[in-house]
């Protein structure tokens, strides 16, 4: 068992009211990974988050290897974690190469930008896939989050590698490519599948690969000892109240300051009271049930708040006393303290990223940006009373 990275957190880069629980749960991921007996983590961007030294914790825990052959201390040249693994797999000895998108920002890493440097993907998979064949591997993997696309060369020029496993920004299953003699595979996210590649050498010639995915339904029985990992997550997080993150909110950034315009939230209650129709016809959307559509202990998440609520996260957002349940108007419109002094309205083109945002092809399968515009897009007109 292996993974190809971005496995601990959602972004690039934590912010501070979901910091300690995100971390407190990539612990809780690395004591799972353990209990089932992962081989291999290779890094990708989303893994250094919370910063190198909360990685370097992760890694104390593990009883997995976290591989990354392509960022190295700038000074020494020398990898700042393992390039790769070797493990024996029926009957076979089976080398496992993490490599890193040298092509994706890394936010977590950009306070030690002046001391590291991130080798190019292609120099740094010929290097150590030859160096594992000389030391008697007979099948070399490649584990990444990069996207498939980025192994076509590779696979067509490095015949040392059999397998690259790959990262799937689309989030759709896909049988693997065949290019070459080698393998470029990958898998969803979010661990609705894995994926199970099975390998066989029929005497002569090249291996043979055959390639299933395995859906992991909520109805599957669970490991017990992995349940109780989780359920303590579970627990944690209600406990850390994040659905009340004003702890991190001082009284200074809840006071609206016209001289420096600067805008806090005014919730969907002050938006109807200007225009009755608009809000009347979002009480009709999805967008205003989105909170009461989360279980009740998915209501302390982090990654579950983020799309459910408006302003998760912001100083005077939610959990800062006003009712932010939901995807209210100024998730579109922005905090609208300032209006109308100051015109908020914005264009689908200035919305369509937050809208994206939420709306990936992991968690909207299917989702038609278009099609879901027309059930959301405000009235406009003689609807609105006028400003007093």
């Amino acid at each position: 068992m292996v993974d190809g990275g971005n496995l601990f957190f959602y972004r690039r880069l934590l912010r501070e009211v979901e910091a300690e629980q995100l971390r407190y749960k990539a612990r809780v991921i690395v004591e799972a990974y353990n209990a089932i007996g992962v081989a291999a983590l290779a890094l990708g961007p989303y893994d250094f988050a919370a910063g190198m030294d909360a990685l370097r914790a992760l890694e104390r825990v593990a009883d997995f290897p976290f591989l990354c052959a392509n960022l190295l201390d700038r000074a020494t040249g020398e990898p700042l974690f393992a390039p790769y693994a070797v493990a024996k797999v029926g009957g076979r000895t089976v080398g496992l190469l993490g490599v890193l998108d040298s092509g994706a920002p890394i936010e977590g890493l950009e306070p030690l930008r002046q001391g590291i440097r991130i080798d190019a993907l292609y120099t740094t998979v010929k290097r150590y896939a030859e160096e594992l064949r000389a030391q008697g591997c007979d099948f070399v993997v490649v584990l990444s989050s990069a996207e498939p696309k980025r192994f076509r060369v590779m696979a067509k020029n490095i015949p040392e590698v059999d397998v690259y496993v790959a990262g799937d920004p689309e989030d759709k299953l896909k049988l693997p490519w065949r290019i070459g003699e080698a393998l470029v595979a990958n898998t969803t996210q979010l661990g609705k599948y894995l994926g199970s590649l099975r390998v066989s050498w029929g005497g002569k010639g090249a291996p043979e690969f055959r390639n299933t995915f395995v859906p992991m339904h909520p109805d599957d029985p669970d490991d017990p000892g992995v349940r109780r990992l989780v359920d303590g997550y579970y627990a944690y997080a209600g406990m850390v109240r994040l659905q009340h993150p004003e702890r991190y909110v001082s009284e200074e950034e809840l006071t609206v300051n016209l001289r420096d315009s600067k805008p806090v939230f005014a919730s969907q209650p002050a938006c109807a009271a200007c225009h009755p129709a608009q809000a009347e016809q979002w009480r009709g959307t999805g967008h205003a049930r989105a909170y009461e559509t989360l279980s009740e202990r998915d209501r302390n998440r982090a990654e579950c708040l983020e799309c459910h609520v408006t302003g998760f996260g912001v100083a005077g957002g939610f959990g800062s006393g006003l009712d932010l349940r939901g995807v209210q108007c100024e998730s579109c419109h922005g905090p609208g303290s300032l209006h109308p002094a100051l015109r908020i309205g914005r264009t689908r083109k200035a919305v369509e990223p937050s809208c994206r945002g939420c709306h990936t092809p992991s968690q909207s399968p299917g989702f038609n940006l278009a099609e879901a515009w027309k059930k959301v897009v405000c009235r406009r007109g003689s609807e609105d009373r006028p400003a007093r």
